[in-house]
C-alpha cells in the first residue's frame, strides 16, 4: 500500500473499531497480532498489510472485505460500515477467532460443504416446484 492508502485503511479500521467500542488490545487479540502491529496499521505507518491480517481485521469487525477494500480505491462509493453484529453472531465470531488456524480451515471447509448442499437442495426444490 502506498502512504495515502495505508492512512485511509488505518483510519477506517480505527474508526470502525472505536464505533463498535472495541479497544486496541481486544481487536489485536481477535486478529492474532500484537497491539503495536495494530497501532502501526491504524496510524498508516505499516505500508504492507498481509492479506490474511486484512481479512482477519474485517472478520473481527464484522466488515465485508469488499467494503473495506472499496475504501482504499480513490473515488469509489463509500459504503457505510455495517451495524454492530447481533450478540449471537458476535459470540460465533469470538469462538471462531479462538480457534487455531488449522481448526479454522477445517471449519470453513465444512461450512462450505453445508452451503453447497443447501444451494443444491434449494435448486432441486425449485426444479420440482416448476416441473411437477
Amino acid at each position: 500500500m502506498d502512504s495515502a492508502v495505508s492512512t485511509i485503511w488505518g483510519t477506517y479500521v480505527r474508526t470502525e473499531r472505536q464505533r463498535q467500542g472495541i479497544n486496541q488490545d481486544e481487536l489485536a487479540d481477535r486478529v492474532g497480532v500484537d497491539r503495536k502491529t495494530l497501532m502501526r496499521i491504524e496510524s498508516g505507518e505499516t505500508k504492507r498489510v498481509d492479506l490474511a491480517i486484512l481479512i482477519e481485521i474485517c472478520t473481527a469487525l464484522g466488515i465485508r472485505p469488499s467494503d473495506a477494500v472499496a475504501t482504499l480505491v480513490p473515488g469509489a462509493e463509500q459504503v457505510p460500515p455495517p451495524p454492530p453484529l447481533p450478540l449471537e453472531i458476535a459470540r460465533l465470531v469470538d469462538h471462531y477467532m479462538a480457534l487455531d488456524v488449522s481448526d479454522r480451515t477445517i471449519l470453513l471447509q465444512r461450512v462450505g460443504w453445508v452451503n453447497e448442499w443447501a444451494e443444491m437442495w434449494m435448486r432441486l426444490r425449485e426444479e420440482r416446484r416448476t416441473h411437477g
